[in-house]
């Protein structure tokens, strides 16, 4: 079982590479919390999703089950 505890969208990064700014857009990157039921146990986990839509809480928890069964089914 999957229920996810937060989504933050990351807007822009400025990174300073020798002195040069540079700009790195992240408009479609969203970092989602979760936490995941292993047997009994609850465990807090944290993935990124890079997406064209606008995320949210069911459409994100949707990413996250198809993910897992295809990294289970491989």
């Amino acid at each position: 079982m999957i229920i996810v505890t937060g989504i933050k969208q990351d807007y822009e990064k400025i990174l300073i590479n020798g002195g040069k700014v540079v700009s790195v857009s992240l408009l479609n990157t969203y970092f989602i919390d979760y936490e995941l039921k292993i047997g009994e146990t609850w465990q807090e986990q944290c993935t990124q999703i890079t997406t064209d839509e606008k995320l949210t809480f069911p459409r994100a928890e949707e990413i996250l089950k198809d993910s897992l069964r295809q990294a289970f089914n491989e």
